[in-house]
């Protein structure tokens, strides 16, 4: 059973079927360690309060990866959904917003007033 809205995953799909879109795939894999190492340098500059919104059921990034996330970014907390897969913006929009919002206006160094 999904969640994701009627049209969502056509959406997607026309995105995938996109001339050259194959080449931007080969692409992406070839620059794959390369771009982990930069993302490995940049986040840990990260210095603002971070929220990480995780599906419970994402089948594309295992859970796990926000553990090493939460080790790495200083002011980090992280949401599990339930029933969510690898789109929670898209399967619990109303949930997801308004975690959104919320950490929004939690005070914090590095949030807006």
């Amino acid at each position: 059973r999904t969640r994701i809205p009627p049209g969502t995953l056509e959406g997607y799909s026309r995105i995938l079927m996109r001339r050259g879109r194959a080449h931007n795939l080969v692409n992406t894999l070839r620059c794959w360690e390369q771009d982990l190492l930069a993302l490995q340098t940049a986040i840990n500059r990260v210095q603002a309060p971070s929220l990480l919104i995780w599906g419970a059921r994402d089948g594309a990034v295992d859970l796990r990866s926000s553990a090493m996330l939460m080790q790495r970014l200083p002011a980090c907390r992280c949401v599990v959904l339930p029933e969510v897969g690898h789109l929670p913006f898209e399967e619990a929009p109303q949930h997801f917003n308004q975690l959104v919002l919320d950490f929004t206006k939690e005070p914090g160094p590095g949030k807006l007033p």
